[in-house]
């Protein structure tokens, strides 16, 4: 598995959706979460 979230992973998505202000972050970490199935959902963490 890659480190990096690459374009054609998230190419499908519509939009991206912050939960809090990122105005005073000095970074961000990124995560991709694939379930174990087509049909699975993630595990909620």
């Amino acid at each position: 598995m890659r480190s990096l979230i690459g374009v054609d992973e998230i190419s499908h998505e519509t939009k991206l959706v912050w939960l809090g202000d990122t105005d005073q972050l000095d970074y961000v970490r990124q995560g991709l979460d694939r379930p174990p199935t087509r049909m699975g959902r993630p595990a909620f963490r």
